[in-house]
């Protein structure tokens, strides 16, 4: 059997954006009339999606469990960054967390390498900052939970 190749790709050139404004509309073009303010310094995006509650159901009758799609939650996550304090996408998450914007949730954009997009919405529940030792490099965690469904935009 031949080999094929791998249509994988590695995350270098992934960036991370936000906006302080939500869009007129919850799709692909509302989000993309946003001006968005890219994050620098991401080391990590990790997984965020939908995620569904099990509902079970129990008959009297038979012996088998009957199991559908309960409430959805479309995930929280915390994201890595280097500490940038100063960098306009960071400043725009710091003041999410405790600052001017604290009870305004952003718009956020997730731009692939291959030209695929990801949007959503979410508050920023904190922005964190750590110094492991002196061979490491001072870092930041944002937390963020989606609260609506994530807007898929295709490469062109």
């Amino acid at each position: 059997m031949p080999a094929s190749a791998s249509l994988v790709v590695t995350g270098t050139g992934t960036e991370y954006s936000v906006s302080a404004a939500l869009p007129a509309t919850y799709d692909e073009a509302g989000f993309d009339a946003l001006v968005f303010t890219v994050v620098a310094e991401v080391i990590s995006i990790p997984s965020v999606g939908p995620v569904f509650e099990q509902v079970d159901h129990k008959a009297l009758d038979r012996r088998n469990v009957v199991k559908r799609k309960g409430s959805v939650d479309y995930g929280s996550t915390d994201l890595g960054l280097g500490w940038s304090p100063t960098d306009a996408g960071q400043v725009l998450l710091i003041a999410g967390t405790d600052g001017a914007n604290v009870d305004l949730v952003y718009s956020h954009k997730i731009a692939y390498p291959t030209g695929d997009i990801k949007y959503f919405t979410s508050q920023i529940f904190s922005y964190t900052t750590e110094v492991a030792d002196t061979d490491s490099i001072i870092g930041s965690t944002v937390s963020i939970s989606l609260d609506n469904s994530i807007v898929d935009k295709a490469a062109p």
